[in-house]
């Protein structure tokens, strides 16, 4: 098992060097943290419209009030749609092109490799890091990723304009959190342990077949009578 400091600079060495294969692309990156940031603004503003709606136009029946908002709340909500799949589009072509060289640059360093490494690993294990675990880090590079830095600071916004309304209902809110932190860290731990057991399940199955498909190749090359 390794400790934390280490999981800490595995997981910093691989961030560091997926973003570095996928700085030649900083253009799209930028297009897509832009789209994030329009994203975070319409989700903040199409609630407040909808209060607005909500709680004095349709009160006080102001109906060309509430056709002109209702117009504003779909438009922000196609603007919406349409940024989602921008930023999704776009870190879609980074993520692809990052990951491409990573293999590339993966597959070289794999077959420069003196034959004892070859002998100590099993071929299943290594199929599961060129694979699989090359798959993962492909979502460090993605829409999601760029996705949770703009939902933190739509978080901080949020809670701010909760203290500015009403800063009991606020502080009521934030006493939940600590429930859902642990509650998310207890989830985490149980979805580590399972996945680690499914890339060891992996492993073996891919050892099994490769030996099952060696032999097989090495029965075909056998004389017919040796086989009888």
């Amino acid at each position: 098992m390794k400790s934390g400091s280490q999981r800490y600079l595995l997981f910093s060495e691989m961030f560091r060097e997926v973003f570095f294969q996928a700085r030649g692309q900083w253009k799209f990156i930028l297009i897509a943290a832009l789209s994030i940031l329009v994203i975070s603004a319409l989700e903040f503003i199409i609630p407040q419209w909808t209060k607005v709606v909500i709680d004095q136009v349709i009160v006080d029946q102001q109906f060309a009030a509430l056709f002109e908002l209702g117009a504003l709340i779909i438009g922000a909500a196609l603007l919406l749609g349409v940024f989602r799949f921008i930023s999704s589009f776009v870190m879609t072509i980074v993520s692809q092109g990052a990951i491409s060289q990573l293999r590339n640059k993966l597959y070289r360093r794999t077959v420069n490799l003196d034959l004892n490494f070859f002998d100590r690993n099993r071929t299943g294990d290594l199929m599961s890091r060129l694979t699989s675990d090359v798959n993962q880090l492909q979502d460090l590079v993605s829409a999601d990723t760029l996705s949770i830095v703009a939902d933190f600071f739509t978080f901080i916004a949020i809670c701010a304009y909760l203290f500015y309304v009403d800063w009991q209902l606020a502080l009521l809110l934030v006493s939940t959190f600590p429930f859902l932190f642990f509650t998310s860290r207890f989830f985490i731990g149980r979805i580590k342990s399972l996945y680690r057991t499914v890339r060891q399940s992996s492993a073996e199955i891919s050892n099994h077949l490769q030996d099952s498909l060696s032999g097989i190749r090495g029965l075909n090359h056998l004389p017919a009578r040796t086989m009888k």
